[in-house]
């Protein structure tokens, strides 16, 4: 119902009643209106009327199934998830003459009599209908005060607008909008998916709502599991949140909770309140309940405070301030500033222990995009033993980092300072990464004629760490240049690019057996590789294959780079991809020597409606000198001539299969030496099973098993399986189960991992089981379980967010 429709209903009624017009009745002949003397007038002649009600039988509060919703139109029918059994949805109405005027529009009226008595009010009676546009009100009678400014209905009152629908006992209606009374009510907003029942129900505007006396739910008409109970509910659905005072909670008709005052949302907008808490118990940390309190600072602030009481740990509150300042195009920045802090930790001899996260990223104009982003914990095991909603990468090395990086039409710039906290226990400080403070880079291409492109790499970076002092420590600046040049060739099945650089590097360093090292190492390569296609049918369809072979000649000298130190360098993981790079080495350090030649064949599939179905790959790399320059000068040089054969392949061949695999043959030793396949399958009702296979010889050799299964509409299975081969034994087990209905979800999860204890530096197993609710409607569910699965287990995502919309 809205004060809209009450405005309707008048805009035409009070006109025809002043012109002496009777309401005509749907399908019968008018009665005669008293005049205000009592005599009689003569029945005026009314207009006919289209029919005004839908022909759809009555659904209470307009709640449809599944099967009643595939009669309507489509395009006009909600989304209902899997779990849900139907939708509210006002039925379309019949198009009148002058609809698409939207307010404007005419109002039709039908009823069986109307009288005018001497007071000047007007009484309407039998199967009353006012019809504007797609809003419909009906009563059994109505009454029009004397001043015209109030309509009384009484006797099943209905009212209904694509928004809302409403049956009630008796509704006053105002005829300005200023406000309505209904009494004994039931209601439903249709999209919020929420229902109640109330003594009263006042409406102060078009979207504000006052309920006395009144219950609030999300689950379907005929299924309260769960109930709010206030004598004064408020729904702002402007703001998107509702508000109740002495509220209380039942559960199966069981009171649960009582609230002295709460607020909650009926939308996906946010406001401030408390969201749902979520309950975990581990063998670490006994009990552990967090109870989230959500301030809506402002449209561009907001703050989540988490208070958590752990059982065997004490107290924890945990906080995240969000901001958002201009635009997409035009902005400032976004971020996040986290903070968590638990004092005297039971667990951890009494220790103080927090985390600090700040994360910041901003395009003040297009051409500039700037990036802070830092992490501190108070000790090597905190992330592990106090799970945090703070979005952080739980990786060996935490990063602090600031840059900002220009883009011009030719070049990128880039300046940045780089630091790292390093929480691995097994971690050496020679294994220590260095901080960059700062670096600066510029690199940049230009087109010098006839088709040759220069360009030029530059970077000055000034390397320090804090390590043990007896460790090797060389600290200081480094300096690189990198010109080239490359000329791009391309012919309709062929493509070539020869090209040419020089990597000069100088050092200035402290603690190093050089002071000024310095080299310049030439690299010269040609890149060439052929497209050939056929058609071929497959299924009795069309299909396109390609064969491209590829050969790639590599030339660089050797030179000694030995008295340089290693500030970010590393080798490349070996792999297809390995075989067309210029350098084996990441990073500023080293400059591979190397005279080869890789020839590699790649095939691809593409189905007739486009996509690549799959991908074949095959190659090896052939030397004609050995491999003498290393990362390290004790590391042995290279004499092989010719590398593993490595083969790579992708296939997508249907729609519910997918598969990625890469494997390294040793033709010296004749076995694999390294190889990964990794296999996903997920249908249309979104059974999911994943598996992957992880080898490196000689220290990795692990399995991997997930997967998601819908057993039903409601109940889902969820597990991951991780086992070690090398030491026999599980690494990660997970396994739970969810269900979710319209209007309540629960996971509870069982997890076992392996982590590593700081003290003695090694892997000791670690326990627990998560368990989360959410009534909706109420509040967020904690994600700390769904973030996990979707990080764990490959498709688990994509069911999420096609099946919520």
């Amino acid at each position: 119902m809205t004060s809209r429709s009450a405005r309707l209903a008048l805009a035409l009624l009070l006109p025809l009643l002043a012109q002496g017009t009777l309401l005509r009745a749907a399908g019968t002949a008018g009665t005669p209106a008293a005049d205000a003397s009592g005599g009689e007038e003569e029945e005026a002649e009314a207009p006919p009327l289209p029919p005004l009600s839908p022909t759809q039988p009555y659904r209470p509060l307009n709640f449809y199934n599944r099967a009643e919703l595939a009669r309507f139109r489509e395009g006009s029918v909600p989304f209902v998830p899997p779990w849900c059994s139907g939708a509210y949805l006002a039925p379309p109405l019949p198009k009148l003459e002058g609809d698409d005027q939207g307010l404007g529009s005419p109002v039709y009226v039908a009823a069986d009599s109307m009288q005018l008595d001497e007071t000047g009010e007007s009484q309407v009676a039998g199967a009353v209908e006012v019809r504007q546009g797609q809003n419909l009100m009906r009563a059994d009678r109505a009454v029009i005060t004397a001043n015209r400014d109030r309509l009384l209905l009484s006797g099943h009152v209905y009212l209904q607008d694509p928004a809302i629908t409403l049956e009630a006992d008796s509704a006053e209606l105002t005829l300005d909008g200023s406000g309505s009374h209904i009494v004994n009510t039931q209601y439903a907003l249709h999209d919020a998916h929420i229902r109640g029942s109330a003594r009263a129900i006042r409406r102060d505007s078009a979207w504000s709502v006052a309920i006395e006396g009144g219950a609030y739910t999300t689950c379907e008409p005929g299924h309260d599991t769960w109930y709010l109970k206030s004598e004064n509910i408020r729904l702002d659905q402007a703001a998107g949140w509702g508000s109740a005072t002495h509220v209380r909670l039942l559960v199966e008709d069981v009171p649960v909770m009582y609230i002295p005052y709460i607020t909650f949302p009926i939308d996906k907008r946010r406001r401030t309140g408390v969201l749902y808490p979520t309950f975990t118990f581990s063998d670490g940390n006994g009990t552990d309940i967090a109870v989230p309190y959500y301030f809506n600072l402002d449209p561009q602030y907001d703050l989540l405070l988490t208070p958590r009481w752990i059982e065997d740990r004490g107290e924890l509150l945990e906080g995240e301030l969000r901001y958002l300042h201009g635009s997409p195009t035009d902005s400032i920045g976004t971020g996040s500033l986290g903070v968590g802090w638990i004092g005297k930790d039971a667990a951890y001899g009494d220790q103080d222990r927090y985390v600090l996260r700040f994360r910041h990223v901003g395009e003040p104009d297009p051409s500039l995009a700037v990036l802070a982003d830092a992490t501190e914990v108070s000790d090597n095991d905190y992330l592990d033993d106090l799970s945090t909603r703070l979005s952080l990468n739980r990786d060996s090395h935490l990063v602090r980092v600031i840059q900002a990086r220009r883009t011009l039409d030719n070049w990128t710039l880039l300046a940045r300072a780089q630091g790292w906290q390093t929480i691995n226990p097994t971690i050496t400080d020679a294994d220590q990464p260095y901080r960059r403070l700062p670096q600066l880079l510029a690199q940049g291409a230009l087109p010098v004629g006839g088709g040759l492109v220069a360009g030029l790499k530059s970077e000055y970076t000034f390397f320090d760490r804090d390590v043990d002092p007896l460790t090797a420590n060389p600290t200081g600046s480094r300096l690189r240049l990198e010109p080239s040049l490359r000329l791009p060739l391309a012919g309709d099945w062929w493509q070539a690019e020869p090209a040419a650089r020089v990597r000069y590097t100088r050092y200035e360093l402290e603690d190093a057996t050089a002071e000024a090292p310095e080299y310049a190492v030439p690299t010269a390569s040609l890149d060439g590789r052929l497209f050939l296609e056929r058609d071929f049918r497959f299924r009795d369809e069309d299909w396109l294959q390609t064969l491209e072979p590829r050969a790639f000649l590599l030339w660089t000298p050797f030179h000694d780079q030995y008295d340089a130190p290693l500030f970010d360098t590393s080798a490349y993981t070996f792999g297809y991809d390995q075989l067309f790079r210029d350098n084996r080495y990441t990073g500023g350090d080293r400059v591979g020597d190397a005279k080869q030649v890789s020839l590699a064949v790649e095939s691809r599939l593409f189905a007739p409606d486009g996509r690549e179905a799959a991908r074949f790959g095959i190659g090896q790399a052939l030397y004609a000198d050995d491999l003498r320059q290393q990362l390290d000068v004790l590391d042995p040089v290279d004499t092989t001539r010719r590398s593993p054969l490595v083969a790579s392949a992708a296939w997508r061949v249907s729609p519910r299969w997918n598969a990625r695999a890469e494997g390294q043959w040793s033709p010296d030793d004749g076995e694999f030496v390294r190889g990964s396949v990794r296999a996903g399958w997920q249908d249309e009702y979104y059974r999911t099973f994943n598996a992957a296979y992880r080898y490196d010889d000689p220290d990795i050799d692990q399995a991997e098993l997930s997967g998601l299964l819908p057993v039903n509409a409601n109940w889902n299975l969820v597990g991951r399986w991780v086992f070690d081969f090398n030491n026999a034994r599980s690494l990660e087990a997970l396994g739970g189960v969810e269900y979710e209905s319209c209007c309540w979800r629960a996971r509870v999860v069982a997890r076992r991992t392996v982590d590593i204890d700081t003290g003695s530096a090694t892997l000791v197993p670690d326990q627990g089981v998560v368990f989360e609710v959410e009534l909706k409607g109420l509040g967020s569910l904690g994600d700390q379980i769904s973030s996990e699965l979707s990080e764990n287990i490959p498709g688990y995502e994509k069911r999420r967010n096609a099946l919520e919309q």
